[in-house]
């Protein structure tokens, strides 16, 4: 038997939430095309990140597949070990690539384009991401049995609960710096195009604390089951909105750093640019400063020559003119 009935689809809750699920796939391709397509272009523009990206949308895409296959066409009660290793590496692929906007937004704001951060600096901080992430969720990683031995059970228990708990704090306070600086940073931005990709930028965040929020609302439905008697079928569906509000928070944060990396390169090109502008500042003006002395000049000479006597001042055409 599926994990969920067949005959919930009759009910308009179970049908919409499949429906966002299979939108959230969609998604989920489309990031990964658009990615690719830039690739084939010729754009290599922070390449490594853009792949990364790609695989984590790709991650998230099979994840989102299994558990909806698993949901409601095939017995997936017990198939649940592969399913929850792709969750474990779709929430480290999350952890990196907000660690990474992270990085990419200190480059945006810093007064140096190449930002705050060293090499040596960030690779530290994303082995210690992964490091961390080992030590909280290592169980899922190797054990392939449900019978656990004690200790193994509440590593797996309580770490589990603490990287949500890191998960949701970091999400929350990096999404509400990060809003908080663009809006400030808006507002003295004169052009408009640039004020429009802060837009953008700012609701792709807003929708990734949404769909954060939409993850804790159905892991808690969850929990509540444990004292609680609840229908097996809505307990699954708690399950699926889980996944489903991890592939759109994976959604948002890719087009969240997309669009940063695009605004810090725009900020590259203009500092590149500084420098020939003010080499070519000089030449341009030059002739016009060479003008003005000249005009100074003649001036200086019209001021000081006097008349002889009986002759008659004549105004200059331009002042006739007038």
């Amino acid at each position: 038997m599926p994990r969920i009935s067949p005959a919930r689809l009759q009910d308009p809750l179970f049908v919409i939430v499949l429906a966002i699920g299979l939108v959230t796939i969609a998604a989920n391709v489309l990031v990964v095309a658009s990615i690719i397509a830039r690739i084939a272009r010729g754009d290599r523009k922070a390449i490594r990140l853009r792949t990364g990206i790609a695989t984590l949308n790709t991650i998230a895409a099979g994840l989102s597949i299994l558990n909806t296959t698993f949901a409601y066409a095939v017995n997936g009660v017990d198939n649940t070990h592969f399913e929850s290793l792709l969750f474990s590496l779709t929430g480290l692929g999350m952890l990196l690539m907000q660690l990474e906007l992270w990085f990419t937004f200190t480059m945006l704001l810093s007064t140096d384009v190449r930002g705050t951060w060293t090499e040596r600096g960030k690779t530290r901080a994303r082995v210690a991401v992964v490091v961390a992430h080992l030590v909280l969720l290592g169980p899922e990683y190797v054990v392939v049995t449900a019978e656990l031995p004690l200790f193994i059970f509440v590593w797996w228990t309580i770490g589990m609960l603490l990287n949500q708990i890191i998960v949701c704090v970091v999400s929350f306070t990096q999404s509400y710096v990060i809003i908080s600086a663009l809006l400030r940073r808006s507002k003295s931005l004169d052009a408009a195009d640039s004020a429009k990709q802060h837009t953008t930028l700012i609701a792709a965040l807003a929708g990734s604390v949404v769909a954060e929020l939409c993850g804790i609302g159905a892991f808690l439905v969850i929990a509540a089951t444990g004292s609680v008697k609840f229908d097996a079928d809505y307990v699954w569906l708690a399950v699926h909105i889980i996944i489903i509000s991890l592939g759109c928070k994976v959604v948002a944060d890719s087009f969240s750093v997309s669009r940063m990396i695009d605004l810090v390169s725009g900020k590259q090109r203009s500092s590149l640019m500084m420098p020939h502008i003010s080499k070519l500042m000089p030449k341009l003006l030059k002739p016009w400063s060479s003008k003005g002395e000249s005009n100074g000049r003649a001036d200086e000479a019209r001021s000081t020559y006097s008349a002889p006597p009986n002759t008659v001042a004549v105004a200059p055409l331009d002042s006739e003119i007038r």
